[in-house]
């Protein structure tokens, strides 16, 4: 059982320096030219996605595999320029006896425009070419059960760390665990990824 709470440990900071949480310049530079553009503050009858997934939706048993006896710190959503986003963070690193483990899931809706010119999943696509072309220093790999676009890369800062990144409609998800192992957190990555991709669709 995922149980919810506030703890925080060293490695839930290591997540977010490690470019999880953080907004990529690509990212900020295009929500400024969508804002200029007069997004839609909603989504389309077209867009897949309306919002976030809420973290009560992500599969328990894909989350306790990745994070046993693990706590859930973050759950938050909120709007953005012609978007919504929303973040989810279970750690056990505070938890007596577990393994030391953090798992990060973000999501970014994209909307389509309000004069109908690009589509949210246009957006949603272009995001993920973005993140991509910024993944290249860090070992990126093509991803292709979970998508064209999808791709799985080492966590930028921590070394036991590893992202998968894929997308759904107009909806982006990042899947980011830290604390085991290299291979190890790759392959927890793509494990909750693909459990995650499976009941979105």
């Amino acid at each position: 059982m995922i149980e919810a709470g506030r703890r925080r440990g060293p490695l839930v900071w290591l997540a977010a320096a490690g470019g999880f949480a953080a907004v990529t310049a690509a990212a900020i530079t295009g929500g400024l030219l969508w804002g200029e553009r007069g997004p839609a503050a909603s989504a389309a009858p077209d867009d897949a996605h309306a919002t976030a997934p809420a973290c009560a939706e992500l599969p328990a048993g894909a989350v306790e595999a990745a994070v046993p006896s693990g706590v859930l710190e973050t759950d938050t959503t909120g709007p953005l320029p012609g978007a919504a986003s929303g973040s989810c963070a279970w750690s056990s690193v505070d938890v007596p006896g577990a393994e030391p483990r953090v798992l990060t899931v973000d999501f970014r809706v994209h909307y389509s425009d309000g004069g109908g010119e690009e589509s949210g999943e246009a957006r949603a696509r272009e995001e993920l070419g973005d993140l991509a072309r910024v993944s290249e220093a860090d070992a990126a790999v093509p991803l292709p059960s979970l998508g064209e676009d999808a791709l799985v890369r080492q966590g930028a800062v921590e070394p036991g760390a590893a992202e998968a990144l894929f997308r759904d409609g107009n909806l982006v998800v990042r899947v980011w665990y830290g604390g085991p192992a290299d291979d190890q957190a790759r392959d927890g990555a793509i494990a909750v990824a693909r459990e995650l991709a499976a009941a979105l669709r």
